[in-house]
């Protein structure tokens, strides 16, 4: 019995070695695959390792952000880039400060004495720029009366005026505005205009005095307002007749 199972051990010891040698030489796949399935392991375990890593999942939940980026400093040039071409825009429709005086004297060529609403009023505008010490360009006369009873007024161009008068309305007033040429130092000139009330309607004794100023392009007051001329109105009364 003792030699039989020696015999038996040495016989399966040959056996594992026949099949070592023929199953490398039969079954090369199996060799294969489980060198594959070792590479494979050994291949994905770096890859788990930088998932558990801290320093990793800081860099990717906090980004860097970018330290030149200033947001309000962008409205803040827009507003100044506004400010400036608004002050260049009003220059432009500004008039330049009048440097010196420009003089207005106001004539009545048809007298002081009441006249009847048949014939018109005449006055006289007269300007000298002898206390200017620079062009005054885009100057302009505005004559204003109350319009209840005048019937039109009006100006023709001619010595220091440009153009002819333009008559508009201004709620209660009647306004004639009358373009002036460029003034100058050596300018002394005058224009007349007239002014012509409404027959039957307007009251004896009536009397205006028309406020004259001397404007610049933008409207600022350069000589003036003035009232010194006074036109005054007078009518028949209606007499009444007996019938009978």
């Amino acid at each position: 019995m003792k030699l039989t199972s020696q015999f038996m051990r040495k016989f399966y010891q040959l056996m594992a070695v026949v099949l070592l040698v023929f199953g490398r030489a039969f079954f090369p796949t199996v060799v294969t695959y489980a060198q594959e399935v070792s590479t494979e392991d050994s291949t994905t375990t770096p890859i788990v390792a930088p998932a558990n890593s801290e320093e990793s999942k800081v860099e990717e939940v906090t980004p860097t952000p970018a330290p030149d980026k200033q947001e309000p400093a962008v409205p803040a040039q827009e507003e100044s880039s506004q400010e400036s071409s608004s002050e260049s825009g009003s220059t432009k429709l500004r008039s330049a400060e009048v440097n010196g005086v420009l003089k207005m004297t106001l004539n009545n060529n048809t007298g002081t004495d009441a006249k009847y609403t048949t014939s018109s009023h005449v006055g006289e505008v007269s300007v000298d720029g002898s206390g200017l010490n620079d062009t005054l360009e885009g100057a302009f006369v505005e004559i204003r009366v109350p319009a209840k009873y005048v019937e039109t007024m009006a100006a023709t161009a001619g010595g220091i005026a440009k153009e002819a008068g333009v008559l508009t309305q201004d709620g209660e007033n009647y306004v004639l505005t009358v373009a002036l040429n460029n003034i100058e130092r050596t300018t002394s000139g005058s224009f007349p205009f007239s002014i012509k009330f409404k027959d039957r309607l307007t009251p004896d004794g009536y009397s205006v005095q028309p406020r004259v100023a001397v404007r610049q392009a933008d409207r600022r007051v350069v000589a003036g307002p003035s009232s010194d001329l006074t036109f005054n109105v007078k009518a028949d009364k209606p007499q009444l007749q007996k019938v009978g």
